[in-house]
């Protein structure tokens, strides 16, 4: 696994997260957004803070000695590679595995990759564990985008490195102007480009806490990736769905 960079070492975000490992308070369940080429980075350095026995992530007690040469350990649960998001099986396998006792380890970890791009199945899969996880037990969820589901946001420990990052945000419209506006620029668009203002949207509405909007357009990106809809009916489903609040169910329960 990678060494994590000194940028991110340095961010406010990052030390507070650290400081939190390091003095013993390991929250459960947390969830870090980053570029995904940091995310094994970030897992390996969580990972040793997590599963060593005094906190230290290298300091020869059986957690540390646990540790192989090739980064691996019993006790440290990946769900594939960073950027890749799990599906709902490898979600309940990987559930299953931490709900068995530690190995050497006085705790064991979940990672769970691409953690903006579950689906909604594999996410309430999650859930459960999130609200009751064994008490030995810790669950990290890495994303690139601040997008994760409003229910798995609220049960996690949350994190933006670098926090510039949520500054890019895209504002949702307010308007009629607005709105007749965004039409013409999606009309000219492709589906891609519709699905990617839901997601920043998504991410607007979370961080005004808006919880309930943020499911409303975390349904809509995922119906956007798992169903093939053409240009006009994404942007009618957004309309429908964001403007006029009519809930998913009732839009797309002619697409079954």
């Amino acid at each position: 696994m990678s060494a994590l960079p000194p940028a991110v070492a340095g961010t406010p975000s990052w030390i507070v997260l650290s400081s939190i490992f390091d003095s013993g308070g390991i929250p459960q369940s947390c969830a870090v957004v980053a570029e995904s080429r940091l995310h094994d980075a970030i897992a390996c350095f969580l990972a040793r803070k997590v599963l060593c026995s005094n906190g230290t992530g290298d300091d020869g007690c059986p957690g540390c000695n646990g540790w192989t040469d090739a980064a691996t350990h019993p006790d440290f649960i990946l769900s594939g590679a960073p950027g890749e998001s799990p599906r709902i099986d490898r979600c309940r396998a990987m559930i299953a595995e931490l709900s068995l006792k530690p190995v050497v380890s006085m705790r064991r970890l979940a990672v769970f990759f691409g953690s903006d791009g579950m689906s909604q199945g594999a996410a309430n899969c999650l859930l459960k564990t999130l609200e009751e996880p064994p008490v030995y037990a810790h669950i990290l969820l890495l994303l690139e985008t601040n997008t994760l589901l409003p229910t798995l946001r609220s049960r996690c420990w949350f994190y933006v490195i670098p926090e510039e990052a949520l500054s890019k945000s895209l504002a949702i419209p307010a308007s009629d102007p607005e709105w007749v506006e965004w039409i013409g620029k999606a009309s000219r668009g492709t589906v891609e480009d519709v699905a990617s203002d839901v997601r920043d949207w998504c991410s607007s509405a979370c961080e005004a806490r808006n919880f309930p909007l943020a499911e409303r357009l975390e349904r809509l990106r995922i119906v956007f990736r798992e169903k093939r809809l053409s240009l006009a009916m994404s942007i009618d489903a957004v309309i429908l769905a964001i403007r006029e609040e009519v809930p998913c169910e009732q839009i797309f329960g002619s697409l079954r």
